[in-house]
């Protein structure tokens, strides 16, 4: 039963990262962001990951992220990743934006490719325009 809910909050989590990245996969950043803060913010929520400091990753996400990002979730997030190996670099960044139709709220947009010792990861990386963290995806 555990495994399901899981499963259904990460499905939850790339849906919503997909719907915003399906609009704007070329969109250019929105007014009131920055760029350089936005690739700062991403590099960081990846630190944290990284590190496994859910407690920080929470502190910096949406209230739905948090939410969605229960405890069960980032467990199963960094297990997906223990075979990655460690860390080494971020090899590429790129900033995009996007405005949801529905809610007409602005999103920035990293998409972030990670390189570790034994895979290298892509992160897609949504922030709201106060950098809140209101999704992340990696494959």
């Amino acid at each position: 039963m555990k495994k399901m809910k899981i499963g259904w909050i990460l499905g939850l989590c790339m849906i919503m990262s997909f719907s915003l990245l399906t609009a704007c996969s070329k969109a250019s950043l929105n007014e009131g962001f920055d760029e350089g803060q936005v690739k700062l913010a991403a590099e960081e929520v990846i630190d944290l990951v990284n590190k496994e400091d859910s407690e920080k990753i929470l502190a910096m996400s949406s209230d739905e992220m948090r939410s969605a990002l229960s405890e069960e979730v980032l467990a199963s997030i960094y297990k997906d990743m223990e075979g990655a190996g460690d860390f080494k670099a971020i090899k590429s960044q790129s900033i995009g934006g996007h405005k949801d139709k529905d809610s007409e709220e602005e999103f920035a947009i990293a998409s972030v490719l990670a390189e570790y010792e034994n895979k290298n990861y892509t992160f897609t990386i949504t922030f709201t325009k106060d950098m809140k963290l209101a999704g992340i995806f990696y494959k």
